[in-house]
């Protein structure tokens, strides 16, 4: 990966990244629960909050950060394959 991941994370959840050691991902080594986030603000205004990434669901953990961050649907790579078979 490229460390997109770092920059998501900072533009979602409001934090930068320089506190963190060099070589670590906040979304696999340190959100471990639920934070206020961008995704969370508009979740809890009423909105319904969605991820599409064109990749495995498990890369940098964002199957399991996502929901923590407040996003309740995130499409992937599995479920954009599935669609295309359906078609």
């Amino acid at each position: 990966g490229g460390g997109t991941a770092n920059i998501e994370y900072q533009v979602l959840s409001m934090f930068g990244t320089e506190q963190y050691q060099i070589g670590t991902y906040p979304y696999m080594h340190y959100l471990k629960r639920d934070i206020m986030a961008l995704p969370r603000l508009f979740l809890n205004n009423g909105y319904d909050t969605s991820a599409v990434h064109a990749y495995m669901k498990g890369f940098y953990d964002r199957d399991k950060a996502y929901p923590r961050l407040g996003i309740q649907t995130f499409i992937t790579e599995e479920e954009i394959e599935l669609a295309k078979k359906l078609v």
